[in-house]
Parts: structure tokens; sequence; C-alpha cells
């Protein structure tokens, strides 16, 4: 966590100055540039093994990345975000203009992204403004660009700082920072060295508009405790597919044989080039020639390797997919245990992902009722989060049969994994019934017309069933 004491009480005081912004910037580049650094592993941009250098320039040095890395980040995000999180109101008005912006904002593609960033830098940051046609936009930020500030965490900054460096022209770059708070934001420009306040703008937010999504409280990344296991594993492969590489190129030895002798007229063998070695007669030796390899203790490398993958997937609380135990027909059940460090992870992150989304209704709305839209309640926000699991449909039919009556309608039809929203599928399912009656009342009118009796039956009819029988 980064202790903003000083710049939080200077800024509460109406200090703007760029010194303020220079001390931000600079305590917050440590965490930055290791965010940096962990988004290039992601991209496998930035791997260890591919630096590894040896001092005989001879030597076969294979550079083998096993990216555990992103597939730690992606079955996360896959797992968490894969099926697009649904959000209800309790007023249709709110519901109609939030979905027009979810819609013009990509929500669920932003909502993935930010899982993403979360999992690989330890926080996500979202950004809201008014585009040039005077629309409510919402846009991802960089985390290690982004730096909140407050009392209550960075889900409710008070301030925020937006930083990054811009190409102005062929060969000058210059620093660029943007100060959020509620109602308003403070431009600076410049360099590292010196910026200057460049310009102050006005928005229609009552909150800061810039905030963040932690992964967890400590703000780490979901593969950052596994990275040495990784780099590990790496390595060890790296040598075991250089060593097997020069087993192709092994020397071989020649016993009881003669090198060819240059005095007479025959070219003196180069050892590098034809990988040869020549052990002379001595008399009764037998001829003969045998490849000089390295034994490789196979047993223990495999055994290593196998402790290192499972390590990386226990440790990183994410499970290993390709192993055999998921193979076969298994139950929905036997399949959530063996994900369960994965769900475990799943549930704080989304306890966080909430706490923000809160606050993005806060924002939103305070511009929603200064623009003379729907005035969003957020706190009466319903978030639906539904995991990108296999479902086990017909297990999940018994067990709701056997719940009705037991429970009400809503909490049962809201265990069935392919109902996104209990309450829209109960406002349906009434419709329906409702739509039912209607037709059945006027089709006992019907029968009455032709002198049915109470049951609903025509005489005719009546008549007509006892001929067929």
């Amino acid at each position: 966590m980064f202790d903003f004491t000083y710049e939080l009480e200077r800024l509460r005081e109406g200090d703007r100055d760029p010194k303020i912004i220079h001390r931000l910037i600079k305590k917050h580049k440590t965490r930055a540039d290791k965010m940096r650094s962990l988004y290039s592993r992601y991209k496998t941009e930035e791997v260890p093994i591919f630096n590894r250098t040896t001092d005989d320039p001879m030597e076969i040095n294979n550079q083998v990345n096993n990216d555990f890395f992103s597939e730690i980040i992606d079955t996360k995000m896959g797992y968490f975000a894969g099926t697009p999180i649904s959000y209800s109101f309790e007023d249709d008005k709110a519901k109609k203009d939030f979905d027009e912006f979810g819609e013009r904002n990509r929500i669920a593609d932003l909502d993935a992204e930010t899982t993403k960033y979360a999992g690989i830098c330890g926080y996500g940051s979202r950004l809201q403004y008014i585009d040039t046609e005077g629309r409510e936009k919402m846009v991802n930020i960089k985390p290690w660009e982004a730096i909140h500030i407050g009392e209550a965490g960075i889900d409710e900054p008070e301030f925020s700082l937006r930083y990054f460096t811009v190409e102005v022209d062929e060969n000058k770059k210059e620093l660029r920072a943007e100060l959020y708070e509620s109602y308003k934001m403070t431009e600076y420009r410049g360099t590292e060295g010196k910026l200057e306040e460049y310009d102050e703008h006005e928005h229609v937010y009552e909150y800061c508009p810039l905030w963040g999504y932690e992964n967890n409280e400590e703000l780490m990344g979901d593969a950052e405790k596994v990275v040495a296991a990784i780099d590990a594993y790496d390595r060890t492969m790296s040598d075991v597919n250089s060593e097997i590489e020069a087993f192709r190129s092994a020397y071989l030895a020649f016993f009881g044989v003669d090198p060819p002798d240059p005095s007479d007229g025959e070219e003196e063998p180069d050892l590098t080039k034809t990988g040869t070695f020549y052990f002379r007669n001595r008399g009764d030796s037998k001829q003969d020639a045998k490849f000089i390899t390295k034994t490789i203790q196979d047993t223990a490398v495999e055994n290593h390797l196998t402790r290192l993958h499972e390590n990386i997937y226990r440790f990183s609380k994410t499970p290993d997919l390709s192993d055999k135990n998921f193979a076969g027909q298994q139950t929905g059940p036997a399949m959530k245990y063996k994900i369960l460090a994965l769900e475990n992870k799943c549930a704080t992150f989304e306890r966080k992902f909430k706490s923000s989304s809160i606050r993005m209704f806060e924002i939103l709305s305070s511009a929603f009722v200064k623009r003379g839209k729907a005035q969003i309640d957020p706190y009466k926000v319903t978030m639906h989060f539904k995991r990108n699991f296999p479902e086990d449909i017909l297990n999940e039919a018994q067990a709701s049969v056997q719940l009705k009556g037991i429970v009400s309608e809503e909490t049962r039809l809201s265990k069935l994994s392919f109902i996104e929203n209990a309450k829209e599928e109960l406002k349906k399912l009434t419709a329906e019934r409702a739509a039912y009656e209607e037709e059945f009342e006027d089709e006992e009118d019907d029968d009455d017309s032709l002198g049915g009796d109470k049951n609903g039956s025509g005489g005719l009819r009546k008549k007509d069933t006892k001929v067929t029988q």
C-alpha cells in the first residue's frame, strides 16, 4: 500500500503546486515499474530466461518460456468475467438509461479487461468523463498510470492522478498529469524534472471520476507469488532442452584407430567440425567407436519439474485443466470441488469488484441527475456474477424441484445457473401465467355460449366425446 498522507493533507488544503504532483509520481514510481514489468511478462516480452547468457559462447543456451504466468491470469479472467456481469434496477427508466450507457461503453468488455489488469498488476483503474458529443463515457486506465489518494481506499478516492508520457515531436517527449477531484480536473505538463500547471477544467461529477478496482487488500497480482517457481521451471526446462540438443552434436571416439597423418598429405582433422576423437593403436588395442555423451538423471529432473508444476498451480490457486483428473464424466459438485481454490480467490475479487462498482454508480448517478436522466440509487443496484463453468442442468433442475415450496420462488430460480436474473425471470413467468389464464377464460366463455357446463366443456363437444367412446 502507498502512504500519501502528506500529499492528501496538502491537497485537502487546496495546494495544487506541481511539487505535490512530483512527490506523488516519485513515490509511485517503484510500484509503477513493477506493474509495467508484470504486464510485459504477461505479454511474454520481458521474461528472465530470454536474457540468460553463458560464459562459453560455444555452449548451447536454449531459452524456453513456459507461459504459466499468462495462463493463471487468463483462467481467472475467463472464469470470473467470461459470462458478462449483469446489473438490475428497481426503476425501469434507470435500467433503460444504464443499458444505453453500458452498450455505448461496451461495459462487458471493460469488466473483463478490469479483471485482467487487476489479476496482473494488483488493481485496475477506470475513468468516467463526458465526451465531445455530451455523452457519459467510461474507459479503463493502465494501472501504472493511475494513483488513487484517499483514506477509504482506492475504490473511494478523494483525489486521483493520471500521468503518462506523450511524444510531442520527433525528438521530444512530454510528461502530462491530470489531477481529478470532485467537479474539477487540473492538468499539468512538462518533464519529470519540471512540471507546470497547464489548465483547469470543471466536470459534472460529484465524486472523483477516476477510481480503482482492487484485486485484493494487498494489491497483489494473481501470479506474483509463483514468479520464482515459474522462472525455476523455465531454467530447468531450458537446461534439459540444451542437453538433449547437445546429444545431437556429441563427440565420436575412435579406439585403436590412428588419425589422418598430415605428413602423408592428409588434412589434420578439426575436432570442432568433425566432432571426432582418435585414440591411437597401442599394439593390442581393439578397434571400436563410441559416442561420448553425458548421462542425465532423467527421473530426478522429471520429479523436479513435476513438483514445480504442481506448486505453481497450487500456490496461484489455479486449476490445471490439462490434468487427467478433469477428464471423463464428472458431476458438477465434483468439478466445483476441484476448482474450489479458484472459486475462493474469485469470491474475494467479487467483493472488491462490487465495492468499486458501487462507486461507479455513485459517479454515474451524479451525472445522470444533472443531465436530466434517471436517478440511480447506487445501493439498490443488484449485480449478478455468474461463473463461466460447465453447467449440470439436469442435477440443477432436480434440485430445484425439491426446493419448490421450501424457499421463495426468486431464491429457487436464482440457484439455476442458466438464469441470469431471477427477478426478470419471475416477471416473465407471471406474465406467461396471466396470459394463459386469460386465454383459458376466453375459451370458457366461448364454451358457455354453446351451452357448455361449468367445467368449460361445450354440450356438442361432450356429446361428440360420448360418440367417440
